[in-house]
């Protein structure tokens, strides 16, 4: 029985040592992104922004000048959503910043091409998670909004975010078209797996619940004295 229960410990520190590099692995490669966003496309869209600027001053035809204006506009709005998105990927600023701000951010840029309606709810002040566990929270969260946007043709999104003394809560609720759960190919298609290895490094206990016509509810809750490293 010994053995058997040592064979089963080593096998779960291997499989979590292996996820918790995969995940790892996956934040390099935002953080990698993030940066070229900021530095890169960033830069280079704010320069022609100023270019734009420059070239409507000297233009007299008001109908030129219109169209410059709107293209300016462009050039401004897409600056806005690049920062947004470098944001969002950027490990270091979601570990080290409210979990709030972060779906705050996150909902911006939903609202930012979508008339989906967007609400956030923190009934009982600021989350008391570590920087490790909120990262991974985080992450959890943005793949729930990823298939709200890519699967479930909602109007409405509801996060709830609950401090209790035991367990951080986390609620991502939508009033789209839901699924059959028993429904293998959908269920691989919405990313769950990734969600699920997340909630496994938190030890949490991770839900979804959906039917059809009646929308979709992901459910988070964390131990709050579990640390991920």
């Amino acid at each position: 029985m010994q053995n058997f229960l040592e064979q089963q410990q080593l096998k779960y520190d291997y499989e979590h040592s292996l996820l918790t590099t995969r995940i790892e692995v996956q934040e390099q490669a935002f953080e990698i992104v993030s940066r070229d966003i900021h530095d890169n496309i960033g830069q280079v869209l704010s320069l022609g922004c100023i270019q734009l600027a420059s070239l409507k001053n000297a233009i007299d035809n008001k109908d030129v000048v219109g169209r410059v204006d709107d293209t300016l506009q462009l050039f401004k709005k897409s600056v806005k959503d690049l920062r947004l998105l470098s944001h969002s990927l950027n490990t270091g600023l979601v570990q080290h910043r409210p979990l709030e701000q972060s779906v705050k951010t996150e909902f911006d840029r939903i609202e930012a091409f979508s008339n989906i309606d967007c609400e956030i709810y923190v009934p009982n002040g600021e989350e008391a998670l570590p920087p490790d566990q909120r990262l991974v929270v985080f992450r959890i969260i943005q793949e729930a909004l990823q298939n709200i946007l890519k699967h479930a043709e909602a109007t409405k999104i509801r996060i709830l975010l609950e401090q209790l003394e035991t367990t951080f809560n986390v609620l991502v609720s939508d009033n789209g078209i839901g699924f059959e759960q028993n429904e293998r190919k959908v269920a691989q298609s919405l990313g769950l797996l990734s969600m699920e290895q997340r909630a496994t490094l938190l030890k949490a206990q991770f839900r979804i619940t959906s039917l059809p016509g009646k929308g979709t509810e992901v459910t988070l809750e964390i131990p709050i004295t579990v640390s991920v490293n």
